[in-house]
C-alpha cells in the first residue's frame, strides 16, 4: 500500500487576526472568545486527506504574528506549499498588512508557494465593501503579477473556513505536483547524463562498427557536458551551515554578535526560537562560500525548532558557560541531540564561553573529558570570551575550515563520477582505432 503523500500550509497574518481560531475550528469544529497567542509556531498533522484521488498528511503550521518571531516565521516558511494569508474584516486597518505578508512569502519562501488571502471574523461588523476587496485585489495582481483568491470566514459560525482550507489543499497539492514533476526531470537529465559516461567508460570491448569519429562525436559530447557542469560550479558559491546550540545563557548570542559585529552587550535578551546571519563570498581554502550561521534558543520547549533547524547542518557549535560549574554536564545531552538529528558527517565543535569571568574549568581537564564522551566525530575544543574577543576569530575559522573540508568530501562521491582519467581515454581510443585499423598515437 502507497504511504500517504506530505503537504505543508502555513498560516500567516498579523497578531491578533484569528489564524489559531481559524485552525482550530477547521480541525475541531470548536470556537473559543479566549485563544492565546501563539509563541513562535505549532503545528498540527490533518491526517488521511483525499486531494485530487491521493492521500495526503497535511502539516498546518500556525505562526506567531508579533514582529519578534519574524524570524521564525521566515524558518517555518520552507518548503511550505500553501499558505494562508489571514486579515481581520472588522479592523479598518487590518488589510493594509496583507500586501506586506505577500511580498514576504514571495522573497523568503519557496519560489512556487500558493498563497491564499482570508478574512476572518466575518460575524463582527465588517469594514470593507465587496468593491474594496475587488479594487484591492486588483492592486495585488498589478504590483505582484499573481492572482490570489480571497476568502471571507468567520471561526464563530464557521462560513466560508472549509472552502479556504479546501482551495488551500488544492493549489498545495498541485504545486507539489509541479515541483515533483521538475524534480523528476531533473534527475532524468542527470540520469542520462551519467548513463553517456559510464557507457563511455564501459566501452572497452568496442563493436566492431564503431568509428573513431563516432568515437569522437561521443567524446566531444561528454565534455561538453563536464564543461558546463564545471562552468555552473564556478559561477555559484557553495554553501556553509553552521548552528549555534547550547543551554540557555550559555553565550551563543553574544559568541554570534562579537564576531559578526566585534561588539559585546552585557545584557542580551535570549533567543525566541531561531536566529541567523548571513555571510557572503566568504574565501575558504582559495574558494568562495555562503556561510548561514544560525542562533538557536537553549530553552526545552523550542527544541523541536532547534531539531528543525539542523537540517543540512555542516558544523554545530556546541556551546557551554565556563563560569557556570553546571553548565558543561549538558554537553553530552546536546551531542547525542546533534548525532540523532544531523547526518552523520556533521562535524562538532565545543567552546566555552565567559572566559573573562572566573572559570570552574581548566583547558588540560577539559580536553581529558572530551576524550571519555560518547562522539561518532572528533571534537575540538576552544575557550572564548564575547567581552575580549578571546579566541572567537579561531573558533569560526575553524568552523568554516572544518565545514567546507566536510563539504568538500560529501561532494567528492558524486563528482567522482564525472571525472574521466585521461590514461583511460588514451587506451580506450588506442583500441577503437586498431579495431577500426586506424593508427594509434
Amino acid at each position: 500500500m502507497e504511504d500517504n503523500r506530505d503537504l505543508k500550509i502555513i498560516v500567516v497574518g498579523n497578531s491578533s487576526v484569528g489564524k489559531t481560531s481559524l485552525i482550530v475550528k477547521y480541525k475541531t469544529n470548536q470556537f473559543s472568545l479566549q485563544t492565546t497567542g501563539t509563541v513562535g509556531v505549532d503545528m498540527s498533522i490533518d491526517k488521511n486527506v483525499n486531494i485530487n484521488n491521493n492521500m495526503y498528511d497535511v502539516a498546518i503550521w500556525d505562526t506567531a504574528g508579533q514582529e519578534k518571531y519574524q524570524s521564525i516565521v521566515k524558518i517555518s516558511s520552507q518548503n511550505a506549499h500553501a499558505s494562508l494569508i489571514c486579515f481581520d474584516l472588522s479592523d479598518p486597518l487590518s488589510l493594509d498588512s496583507v500586501a506586506s505578508w505577500i511580498q514576504f512569502l514571495k522573497s523568503e519562501g519557496p519560489q512556487n508557494i500558493q498563497i491564499i488571502i482570508v478574512g476572518t471574523k466575518k460575524d463582527l461588523n465588517v469594514q470593507y465593501t465587496q468593491e474594496q476587496l475587488k479594487q484591492i485585489s486588483i492592486a495585488w495582481k498589478a504590483n505582484f503579477q499573481d492572482e490570489f483568491p480571497i476568502h471571507l470566514t468567520s471561526s464563530k459560525t464557521g462560513e466560508g473556513i472549509q472552502d479556504a482550507f479546501l482551495q488551500a489543499y488544492d493549489l498545495g497539492a498541485r504545486a507539489k505536483y509541479d515541483l515533483n514533476t521538475q524534480q523528476q526531470q531533473l534527475q532524468q537529465n542527470n540520469k542520462s547524463f551519467k548513463i553517456s559516461t559510464s557507457q563511455l567508460l564501459r566501452s572497452q570491448q568496442p563493436q566492431n562498427q564503431k568509428t573513431e569519429r563516432e568515437f569522437n562525436e561521443l567524446l566531444r559530447k561528454t565534455f561538453k557536458l563536464l564543461l558546463i557542469l564545471f562552468i555552473s560550479q564556478l559561477i555559484m558559491n557553495e554553501t556553509l551551515k553552521l548552528v549555534l546550540v547550547g543551554q540557555l545563557g550559555a553565550g551563543k548570542t553574544s559568541l554570534l554578535q562579537s564576531h559578526r559585529q566585534q561588539e559585546f552587550r552585557v545584557h542580551n535578551a535570549p533567543t525566541i526560537g531561531i536566529d541567523f546571519q548571513g555571510i557572503k563570498d566568504v574565501e575558504i581554502n582559495g574558494k568562495l562560500y555562503d556561510i548561514s550561521i544560525w542562533d538557536t534558543a537553549g530553552q526545552e520547549r523550542y527544541r523541536s525548532m532547534t531539531r528543525m533547524s539542523l537540517q543540512n547542518t555542516n558544523v554545530a557549535i556546541l556551546c557551554f558557560d565556563l563560569s557556570n560549574p553546571d553548565s558543561f554536564r549538558h554537553i553530552q545531552g546536546w551531542i547525542d541531540f546533534l548525532q540523532i538529528n544531523c547526518q552523520s558527517d556533521i562535524g562538532i565543535i565545543i567552546v566555552g564561553t565567559k572566559n573573562d569571568l572566573p572559570t570552574f574549568y581548566n583547558k588540560e581537564d577539559l580536553q581529558k573529558f572530551l576524550q571519555t564522551l560518547n562522539s561518532l566525530s572528533q571534537l575540538k575544543l576552544f575557550l572564548t570570551s564575547a567581552k575580549t574577543q578571546e579566541g572567537i576569530e579561531q573558533t569560526f575559522q575553524y568552523a568554516y575550515e572544518l565545514g567546507a573540508t566536510i563539504k568538500m568530501k560529501s561532494l567528492q562521491m558524486d563528482r567522482s563520477i564525472l571525472f574521466v582519467p585521461p590514461e583511460k581515454l588514451n587506451k580506450l581510443k588506442c583500441k577503437i582505432s586498431k579495431n577500426n585499423n586506424y593508427h594509434c598515437c
